[in-house]
């Protein structure tokens, strides 16, 4: 091909300057080129080409959903700090609120820290104040991931604001993470053919509906028929419909009916579509019956119920842990821990914990005489007047 006479002012053809299409490769960290979106006449309910993330405005309900629920549950959890297994005298503030001009409360950031570790594969913490005794931090919040410039420099992750090296500030919480990446992964990243997939579907089913479907039902008539004596056919058997109050159709030996094949759950491969969405939660965390998704295991008993609560918990745990083990080491000394409490979240029947205290104050320490719990201790775990007696 040979190329046109116009001035060489851009990256391609034979004569173009030495260094020009450098301009178009290489850009400076904080002025990214613009990012690609659907030109004018693309249709608006295809997906552009290049789109390979996941952008919380358009997630699936389903993931929205099994997020959520994750984010929700950690929240309720409330922080403290231990030492040697027991809660330390001087709690630590932010264990209340880590930052009052941005949250309303805990439950605000640390839903905010599990939406940015799970689903974009990493949380990062930074330090806006610190203690002054002790220099750990006071207050923080989670930083958009965009705020911050990451690398892998000697061997160790720097991060970046504003051309200043912020690490020490950063608590870094990646969900899948490797020794020569600087970022965390999402589990989202495995399914970006499945969300495609749901996508597509949901998709397929809403055009369905909004161009008229199929019917399930054809009225055929042995002659040709004009315009208007199928709209009048179709308007008999409407109102004939509504008369007979479930008995039997009756027509004459000129019209049949035929019943099509193809249903509407069948046409939106409803089960297709639902096998997808349980995949899509499993790989979230949570047990597809707590999402109302379909399962294999047919009618669930209360202790069934109960029973993938505490698998769900159980999940939970190990990820809080993660999350627990990168805070302790960044914001507390040396030896002290932070401890999620989920007693909120997993706290069992009046019955079952009644049953627990009375044996937990009928054990006595041989030697001491000491007891397990003391009525003070109970009452102290079920919240019962716990307020100060006045004056």
């Amino acid at each position: 091909m040979v190329p046109n006479d116009n001035p060489p002012t851009g990256s391609v053809g034979p004569n173009v300057a030495q260094g020009v299409g450098d301009q178009h490769v290489i850009y400076p960290a904080a002025f990214p080129p613009p990012e690609a979106v659907a030109w004018q006449g693309w249709p608006s309910e295809w997906a552009v080409p290049w789109d390979n993330g996941v952008q919380i405005s358009g997630l699936l309900d389903v993931v929205f959903a099994a997020v959520d629920r994750n984010a929700s549950a950690f929240a309720s959890m409330p922080p403290s700090a231990i030492k040697a297994g027991r809660r330390i005298a001087d709690q630590p503030t932010w264990g209340r609120n880590p930052q009052v001009e941005t949250y309303a409360s805990w439950h605000e950031f640390a839903s905010q820290l599990w939406w940015a570790f799970q689903l974009a594969g990493e949380a990062l913490v930074l330090a806006t104040s610190r203690f002054a005794d002790s220099g750990y931090p006071r207050t923080f919040f989670v930083t958009p991931p965009w705020l911050l410039q990451v690398e892998i420099r000697d061997g160790q992750r720097r991060f970046g604001l504003g051309g200043e090296d912020v690490t020490s500030d950063v608590c870094a919480i990646r969900y899948v993470s490797t020794v020569d990446d600087a970022h965390g992964h999402s589990p989202m990243e495995t399914a970006v053919n499945r969300l495609r997939a749901i996508a597509a579907l949901q998709r397929y089913g809403t055009d369905l509906a909004s161009m008229g479907g199929v019917p399930w039902g054809v009225l055929k008539a042995k002659n040709r028929l004009t315009a208007d004596q199928a709209l009048d056919l179709r308007k008999q058997w409407v109102i004939a419909s509504k008369d007979r109050l479930g008995a039997p159709a009756v027509l004459d030996n000129e019209t049949d009916l035929m019943v099509t094949q193809m249903q509407p759950k069948d046409m939106q491969l409803v089960e297709l579509q639902q096998a997808a969405e349980a995949r899509l939660s499993v790989l979230l965390g949570v047990p597809p019956y707590m999402l109302a998704l379909p399962t294999n295991a047919g009618s669930l008993t209360y202790n069934t119920a109960t029973l993938i609560y505490a698998e769900h918990y159980g999940w939970l745990r190990t990820k809080t842990s993660q999350i627990s083990g990168a805070l302790s080491g960044w914001a507390l000394p040396w030896g002290t821990d932070v401890e999620f409490d989920a007693e909120r979240y997993i706290q069992a029947p009046a019955k079952e914990r009644a049953d627990y205290y009375s044996t937990m104050f009928a054990m006595v320490d041989p030697v001491t005489g000491e007891r397990a719990m003391t009525i003070e201790e109970i009452r102290r775990a079920e919240r019962v007047d716990l307020l100060e007696a006045p004056g």
